[in-house]
């Protein structure tokens, strides 16, 4: 959008120093941000135009929602996906990118997993049905055949279920950040990227009622590891690191804290295997 755009040339020209272009970028995006809602927002429905999901999706995700109103935002949306459509998606080839990075954007993986292994009219199952290896244009399979704008979900597989990310503020994978979602019915994932400094792997399976989380960091990287937790003890290579309050010392790890439901580890490159 507009707004965006606005956005990315003022943090690029603060990059830069160019003070005066941020404070002009700056200004612009709140403007379109405000006219943008004053056209589209429906203050008591909590809804935009059409209410249809890309309608939600999209202002939600790059941050043209009214401030105090994105909780409610969100819970049309997810209204929208769980009660009026049985939890299937109801986007165009435009809007499902943003359907699902929108609801990763606000904690909502848990329904993204939903989606991903719905089955019947309109789904990814149901796209891939009858032998097809290709993706078509349009949810009814019409349209081109090898159409990968559905296949956008493909991402959401590497950033968030093997958790491979990067740190906008150490780009081009110079701070690699190892976070991964972990379902209740998924028992392992693995993933990696070629990436200009190296591979980056990231691979979790589940043992018994404990993680193992194997991770990569290429040379002239270094990492940030959520290590999901319960509270007890993390092991990296078979040696204590974590013992359920306070990090041990140990070669590549820089620091620990808790997070959440995680341990962050802070890690040099090498490669490294959590257990917690």
């Amino acid at each position: 959008s507009d707004l965006y755009d606005a956005l990315t040339m003022s943090r690029s020209a603060n990059v830069l120093g160019h003070s005066g272009d941020e404070q002009q970028f700056t200004a612009l995006a709140a403007d379109i941000r405000s006219a943008f809602n004053e056209q589209y927002f429906d203050d008591a429905t909590n809804t935009y135009d059409d209410a249809t999901q890309t309608a939600l999706s999209i202002p939600l995700l790059l941050g043209m929602v009214p401030d105090g109103k994105e909780d409610a935002v969100l819970d049309s949306l997810v209204n929208d996906v769980v009660e009026l459509n049985n939890t299937h998606l109801t986007t165009g080839l435009i809007g499902v990118k943003y359907l699902v990075d929108a609801l990763t954007a606000k904690g909502r993986h848990d329904l993204v997993w939903q989606l991903v292994n719905q089955t019947g009219f309109p789904s990814w199952s149901d796209l891939l049905k009858d032998g097809r290896t290709t993706f078509p244009e349009n949810w009814n399979g019409e349209g081109s055949i090898n159409h990968i704008v559905m296949g956008s979900v493909d991402a959401w597989f590497y950033k968030e279920l093997a958790g491979i990310q990067i740190d906008p503020e150490h780009p081009g994978y110079e701070r690699v950040v190892i976070k991964p979602f972990i379902p209740d019915d998924l028992t392992r994932a693995a993933a990696s990227v070629d990436t200009i400094r190296g591979v980056v792997a990231s691979s979790w399976v589940k043992d018994g009622e404990s993680l193992v989380l194997d991770v990569t960091i290429p040379v002239n990287s270094d990492g940030l590891v959520y290590v999901p937790s319960s509270g007890g003890s993390i092991t990296e290579g078979g040696k204590v690191v974590w013992d359920g309050n306070a990090m041990k010392v140990a070669p590549g790890i820089v620091s620990a804290s808790n997070v959440g439901d995680s341990v962050v580890f802070e890690v040099g490159s090498g490669t490294y295997s959590f257990k917690s």
